[in-house]
């Protein structure tokens, strides 16, 4: 067969690379409750899995595409978003808790809403690719829903406060 194209060492390499760099990924978007951390993390996994593209005519990816994967995630956007905003949310709540004054636990629930909402509006600013030829994604990372799920929390707690 003289038209089929073969991997060589190291694009097997780079593969497994990306490979290894996406499951990583995907275990720190899925447990971190920083969102510099997350939405880095989230916009390189993007880029991980746009350059594994490349190589699906190779038909070496089972069960899932690196395409089939990127389309999941993006689908599911707003639902994975929402679950690291429970995620942080949970966490603060626990932290602030311990807290002794009212004046305290407003205080710390204020400033955690605001880098909230200053890492949603730069989200696209923590990983800005890698400046090498790779592809970068440069799509969203959060929806108008996750906005609104945001603020309904901050205006759940603060009222009750």
């Amino acid at each position: 067969m003289f038209g089929k194209k073969k991997l060589t060492a190291f694009d097997a390499d780079y593969i497994n690379n990306l490979l290894k760099q996406v499951h990583e990924s995907e275990t720190i978007v899925n447990r971190t409750t920083n969102p510099t951390v997350f939405f880095g993390r989230l916009n390189f996994l993007f880029d991980c899995l746009l350059n594994l593209k490349d190589y699906e005519k190779y038909d070496i990816f089972h069960p899932e595409k690196p395409s089939d994967v990127l389309k999941n995630i993006t689908k599911n956007l707003e639902s994975h978003v929402n679950g690291f905003i429970d995620r942080a949310y949970t966490e603060k709540k626990k932290k602030i808790a311990s807290l002794k004054t009212q004046t305290a636990k407003t205080n710390n629930w204020e400033k955690f809403f605001n880098s909230m909402f200053a890492a949603f509006e730069l989200a696209n600013t923590f990983w800005t690719g890698n400046g090498k030829k790779e592809k970068h994604y440069n799509g969203v990372l959060y929806t108008k829903g996750n906005l609104k799920h945001l603020k309904e929390l901050e205006e759940k707690t603060l009222i009750n406060e």
